[in-house]
Formats: C-alpha cells, sequence, structure tokens
C-alpha cells in the first residue's frame, strides 16, 4: 500500500514538474528556462546583424542581461520582448507567434529615452534694438 502510494506521488510530482501552466482554465506548454534562454541567444544575434545599431552599441547588447518577457497565447505561442538598455536610448525585439518556427515575426524598435527637446529663442530682455 505504501509503494503504491509513493509511486503514485511520484507520478504526480513528475506532471506538475513539467514545462506547463494553466491558461484559461487549459493546460499549456511553455518554454523551458534553456528555450528561453536560446530564444534571448537569437535575439542578440540577429541585433548583431542590424545595421541600426552602432558597434558599440552592439557590444552592449552582448554583454548586458536583457529584459525578457512571455506572454503566452497557447502552447508555445505568444509575445516574447527582449529589451537591452542603451546610452539614450533602448532597444527591444518582439518574437510574435509560435517560439522556433519559421512563422514567427521578429520585429525590431528602437526608443529614444529623452524626446525630441523644444528649442525657444527667446529674445534677450536685456538687449537694446537701436533702430
Amino acid at each position: 500500500m505504501r509503494k503504491n502510494l509513493f509511486l503514485l506521488l511520484l507520478l504526480f510530482l513528475a506532471g506538475c514538474a513539467g514545462n506547463t501552466m494553466v491558461l484559461n482554465g487549459e493546460k499549456i506548454d511553455i518554454l523551458s528556462p534553456e528555450e528561453e534562454l536560446e530564444l534571448i541567444s537569437t535575439a542578440r544575434a540577429t541585433l548583431a546583424k542590424s545595421k541600426r545599431l552602432t558597434p558599440n552599441e552592439q557590444r552592449i547588447v552582448k554583454a548586458q542581461k536583457p529584459v525578457f518577457k512571455i506572454r503566452y497565447t497557447s502552447s508555445r505561442t505568444g509575445d516574447a520582448t527582449c529589451t537591452w538598455k542603451l546610452p539614450g536610448k533602448s532597444v527591444t525585439l518582439l518574437i510574435r507567434g509560435t517560439f522556433f518556427e519559421g512563422s514567427a515575426q521578429w520585429v525590431m524598435k528602437l526608443n529614444n529615452d529623452q524626446p525630441g527637446a523644444l528649442y525657444f529663442k527667446a529674445k534677450d530682455p536685456l538687449r537694446v534694438d537701436k533702430r
């Protein structure tokens, strides 16, 4: 009896330990931590080829840990973002669709941290016009 109970407990724990979660009452498969790291590595390689980043910014992307977020919509499908903070801006790579499939969309977005400054040329109040 104890042996059967022990085996049942092991089977239950093995089922709970998988890379799954419940989404809207449905059990879905999610990425393992190793797959998440592989997705980040692929994002880095994609940005390394980009002409929109300087060589220094590409070095920062290689060295810095990104902010990584995933929102699942179904099994191994959803939106993932990798964001790196660069001097004066940030770069985000959005991966949308079924992860690790050719149909997934990859979109790069650059955001300036400082919005364009408005320049006002004020008249000098101490200046006297001689006309």
